[in-house]
């Protein structure tokens, strides 16, 4: 049992500095509760604000019925987001922006994710903007250019 421990702890001080780095050099910027900067425009055509209630029948008490707007639902690039919950191990930050809607990105951010506004509004006008696509499991993937 104490050789399991002792493995144990080497496993968690191997992965601190990977977490360190991957946050720009920043130890707790990924913290619940802490407000990061995307330099990037995120789109989901997956997510809306939520349904609207339309009647079904013209004159009719028939009923009510759900209707999306369609229209993708985009957060611009350098907007706040509140971090809910980083995983490194599977490469997963979890967010929510100030309209309450949870946005998930997996995979390497690290270049992307800035600690203030100006920082990642530096960020965007000295690099090309970013192909950023949504997977099924509606969680943002970087693909830089």
């Amino acid at each position: 049992m104490r050789n399991m421990t002792v493995v144990t702890g080497t496993v968690l001080l191997c992965l601190a500095p990977v977490a360190h780095e991957s946050t720009g050099g920043e130890p707790g910027r990924l913290e619940a509760g802490k407000t990061v900067f995307v330099s990037a425009r995120l789109e989901s055509v997956r997510k809306s604000l939520g349904p609207t209630l339309v009647a079904k029948g013209a004159y009719e008490n028939v009923g009510v019925g759900v209707q999306h707007s369609g229209q993708p639902y985009v957060i611009e690039a350098c907007t706040a987001l509140q971090v809910v919950e980083y995983l490194p191990r599977q490469a997963l930050l979890r967010t929510r922006d100030a309209r309450g809607m949870k946005h998930a990105f997996v995979g390497d951010w690290a270049a992307r994710l800035h600690a203030t506004e100006q920082e990642c509004k530096e960020y965007v006008g000295a690099h090309p903007a970013a192909r950023v696509t949504e997977n099924r499991k509606v969680q943002y993937e970087l693909q830089e250019p």
